[in-house]
């Protein structure tokens, strides 16, 4: 009895090749392999139509609106930036100065800057954005240098107008008061630092006493926004 070989004489691939069993018919081999390459389309039709389903009615989400500074490490919109008083400008009573920040030193006062003519920002109290005071302080004059600044600031009217220049922009300010204090009793609330946003303007004046050289009271001009 001859023996059947159950490998080809002359394979036509590389992949093994599989005959059909002995006493099977070789359809059953052709449908099993027209089975798998059905199933593949269908998995593959199903999962393109899974992805354009899911396409129409969901545009894309919006970019950024808020400029990608924040991702840069950059200063962000919660940190906004700070204005700084750069001058004064008062025409009814003659006032266009520089203005400097300064701040308290520690005998408790006010530094003022030793130019008569440049004004000083107290930079531990309010900015023009408010809450509170924006104390600003200068010379009336000086035995060296004459008229400070400040020099007519006791003439301020209510009513009048005047300019806070800012490395922001310009802040305008209306007068509403003139008072005159002893030095020694100076509110302590010329520098508060809530309630609503206004300016303060302070210089010398009153009396002079020659012996220590310093005038005896203060001027304290108010403005509020406007």
């Amino acid at each position: 009895m001859t023996r059947r070989s159950l490998a080809p004489s002359s394979p036509t691939s590389d992949r093994p090749h599989t005959a059909p069993a002995p006493g099977r018919p070789a359809r059953r081999v052709k449908a099993l392999w027209a089975a798998a390459a059905l199933t593949l389309v269908a998995l593959a039709s199903a999962a393109l139509a899974g992805f354009v389903w899911a396409t129409p009615g969901s545009p894309p989400a919006p970019p950024p609106t808020r400029a990608d500074t924040s991702w840069r490490g950059s200063a962000s919109w919660d940190q906004p930036i700070r204005p700084i008083p750069t001058r004064v400008r008062m025409p009814n009573v003659g006032v266009d100065a520089p203005v400097v920040p300064v701040a308290v030193g520690g005998n408790g006062e006010l530094g003022i800057p030793e130019q008569p003519r440049t004004l000083g920002w107290w930079q531990q109290g309010a900015d023009p954005n408010g809450p509170g005071a924006v104390v600003i302080a200068g010379h009336v004059d000086t035995a060296e240098d004459g008229p400070g600044a400040l020099f007519r600031l006791a003439q301020a009217q209510v009513g009048q107008t005047l300019t806070l220049d800012t490395n922001l922009g310009p802040h305008r300010y209306v007068v509403t008061g003139i008072e005159h204090y002893a030095k020694a009793d100076l509110p302590a609330s010329t520098f508060t630092t809530t309630g609503p946003p206004h300016l303060v303007l302070i210089t010398c004046g009153g009396e002079f006493n020659t012996i220590t050289r310093q005038y005896a009271d203060n001027i304290v001009v108010s403005a509020a926004p406007g």
